[in-house]
């Protein structure tokens, strides 16, 4: 006989259920030719699913981002890096990135102009945590 002989209890410490949409807003001023938006911590209660990173200088077509995992500071892992065509306003990633806390996104922004308005979003699912 085949087949899976685990038990799902001893497979899966936890259960996790749509709670709500995710549409974050974060926003920073670039510094010389770049920009860094850091969003909070994801709360402690809730996964977040990310399907969607944008970022936009508002003074100027979108400028080269790279979106990463951060987790103690540290960078853990560049989800993508995108480059948008010279014609549009907002830079996106199609993502499919799960983070639970304390891990929190940030974003980085390149061929800024100093002090220029930028803004980041994130768009998914808010996920609840039951045990």
């Amino acid at each position: 006989m085949g087949g899976c002989h685990v038990q799902p209890e001893q497979m899966f410490d936890l259960i996790w259920g749509y709670h709500d949409t995710l549409h974050v807003l974060a926003t920073a001023n670039a510094a010389g030719t770049s920009v860094t938006i850091s969003f909070a911590a994801v709360p402690s209660d809730e996964v977040w699913w990310i399907q969607y990173i944008t970022y936009q200088d508002t003074l100027r077509q979108s400028t080269p981002m790279v979106a990463a995992v951060m987790e103690a500071g540290a960078n853990q892992m560049d989800v993508a890096v995108a480059v948008p065509p010279g014609t549009s306003w907002t830079s996106f990633i199609k993502s499919d990135i799960v983070i639970k806390n304390p891990a929190f996104m940030r974003v980085f922004g390149y061929a800024c102009v100093n002090l220029d308005p930028c803004k980041a979003w994130l768009h998914g699912y808010k996920m609840k945590l039951t045990q």
